[in-house]
């Protein structure tokens, strides 16, 4: 039998998640790394495992989709919500056997008496962020992979405090695109920097959505420029710097004219 697991610890930041693989119980895996790590001053929690046909395989389609995520390139940890690594983790064990063949064996969730979020929203509820002078591309322009369409929903998921969107209107938006793949990585790790500022439970919406539209400039500006244009309301200039400094791509301008998600 072979499993996939997503443990966290502790001691790590928050949103640093293990997902790997074991053929051992995964209870007795995050021992083993716990006990095999002396640097590691908390043991790991298991928030999640399930069975699969082939672990090796899963994880090798999990890791890669999820690539852009990754904390430390040599290492299996990543920066993301439970939430959305989870349902990632069920939606490409299922991909790739069937949901017949994946069985959950732990969740944290089912302890804490969750329930899983819909982030299919109203139209009318969606506060949208559109570049009026830029003229669309039709929808279809591009055919996106379904690998493609997993990695749009992930860093939905992670925007959708500051920026709700329903899973339809943004994979059509990106098939508007002519190179849907810069603009996917683009995206992932506006993601990623957004992450670092929201693991911070006292900072405000009003912190959170400034934070987002600075970085949402830094796609495709430098920083320099990006803090000379900006008007902070509720961000200091240094948070704003701390900020930008955490996207890590350089900016790419917008060279075509489009209704983009960004």
């Amino acid at each position: 039998m072979s499993f996939i697991y997503i443990l966290n610890n502790k001691s790590f930041e928050p949103y640093v998640l293990k997902i790997g693989k074991t053929r051992i119980s995964p209870e007795v895996r995050a021992k083993q790394i716990y006990f095999g790590k002396t640097g590691v001053p908390e043991p790991f929690d298991v928030l999640f495992s399930c069975t699969v046909p082939d672990c090796d395989i899963a994880e090798k389609k999990i890791h890669e989709t999820l690539k852009s995520y990754r904390h430390n390139k040599r290492r299996e940890f990543f920066r993301l919500p439970f939430e959305v690594a989870r349902k990632n983790v069920i939606n490409i064990c299922e991909e790739l056997f069937g949901k017949a063949k994946v069985a959950t064996l732990h969740d944290i969730r089912n302890n804490k008496n969750t329930h899983e979020q819909d982030h299919e929203l109203d139209e009318k509820n969606m506060n949208t962020v559109k570049v009026k002078d830029l003229t669309p591309s039709p929808i279809g322009t591009s055919i996106l992979s379904n690998s493609q369409k997993q990695r749009i929903s992930i860093f939905r998921d992670v925007l959708s405090i500051v920026y709700p969107r329903s899973i339809n209107d943004s994979l059509d938006d990106f098939s508007r695109d002519k190179n849907p793949e810069n603009e996917i990585e683009i995206w992932e790790h506006l993601a990623k920097a957004f992450m670092k500022i929201q693991t911070n439970e006292f900072i405000s919406d009003e912190f959170k959505s400034e934070a987002y539209v600075l970085l949402l400039k830094r796609t495709f500006n430098s920083k320099t420029n990006v803090l000379k244009n900006t008007n902070l309301k509720n961000i200091t200039e240094n948070q704003a710097k701390s900020i930008l400094n955490a996207y890590e791509l350089k900016p790419k301008p917008i060279l075509i004219k489009r209704q983009n998600y960004r």
